[in-house]
């Protein structure tokens, strides 16, 4: 994992890394590609509307984490928990303040050519993802 440095004249919370790891994103593609019986049509908090989001999505518990068909995306997650470590270290305040952090859900999804997600959304519109922090 390497930190990729923002360079601005201003002060910024923002971290950016690369796992310098291909084969993982290529693992992770096929995972996607091999797992057809979880793959479903992407919704949003309104539900399933073509004209807002047209995504082909797996959703991903963090008990899925722990099963071994599993494991190609434990060891991307690994790899964030590493990206989050050093981001901890650049702003130490967090270290008090984020003793305990857990994953939710989360989605991994393929765009088809044309494919979209037509609307301004965020990741933080209701109380189901309301505790999501980065």
């Amino acid at each position: 994992m390497k930190r990729i440095n923002i360079n601005t004249q201003q002060t910024h919370f923002i971290g950016c890394w690369n796992l310098e790891n291909n084969k993982l994103c290529n693992e992770i593609i096929n995972f996607f590609k091999n797992n057809k019986n979880l793959q479903k049509q992407g919704i949003t908090a309104s539900g399933k509307n073509l004209k807002v989001k047209s995504r082909i999505d797996i959703t991903v518990s963090p008990n899925d984490l722990k099963k071994p068909k599993f494991e190609i995306l434990k060891q991307y997650v690994n790899g964030l928990h590493k990206c989050f470590l050093d981001y901890q270290n650049q702003w130490p305040f967090l270290k008090s303040m984020l003793k305990n952090i857990d994953i939710g859900e989360f989605n991994i999804g393929e765009y088809s050519p044309g494919g979209h997600f037509a609307v301004l959304h965020s990741e933080r519109t209701s109380l189901a993802t309301l505790h999501r922090l980065f």
